[in-house]
């Protein structure tokens, strides 16, 4: 796949840093994944990041992809809130345990991190239960019941 450069418009390769054409160097919105000129993106507003900056989060995103594992569900790691009512993943809503907003998934710094929203059967680490709006690190093989069904985070 190939872009354009955002200040001579020359084409360049998907994995450029610098242009061939202009020699500049180069950003990327990480929303839109293009060179932007500047420091926001033009189409979203996002902040532009560093191409090195850039490069280097896809590559920890491909390498750091975790899963829930239990219950016959093979669910991958997500940002977002999930629960019984709505959310990232759908397959909890026909569980009368978890709650209609149970727990929220976020990635920090290259880290995976959960928190419970005050759901009613709870949210458990490690055979811990979490604290109502604590974000907690997750790593592989940790074992996170939701309600009554238990996941091991696998990757």
């Amino acid at each position: 796949m190939s872009l354009n450069c955002p200040y001579c418009r020359a084409q360049i390769c998907d994995d450029s840093r610098f242009c061939d054409q202009c020699g500049k160097k180069l950003s990327f919105c990480p929303e839109c994944l293009k060179p932007v000129r500047g420091t926001e993106c033009p189409a979203c507003g996002s902040d532009a990041v560093d191409a090195e900056e850039y490069f280097a989060s896809k590559e920890t995103k491909k390498e750091e992809q975790l899963f829930l594992d239990g219950n016959g569900l093979h669910l991958p790691l997500q940002e977002g809130v999930f629960g019984r009512r709505d959310g990232i993943y759908p397959e909890f809503s026909k569980d009368i345990y978890v709650s209609g907003r149970h727990g929220e998934l976020r990635r920090l710094n290259g880290v995976w991190q959960i928190r419970d929203l005050g759901s009613t059967n709870g949210t458990f680490l490690n055979d811990v239960r979490l604290q109502k709006d604590v974000w907690t690190n997750l790593k592989c093989e940790d074992k996170l019941k939701i309600a009554t069904k238990l996941y091991i985070v696998q990757p």
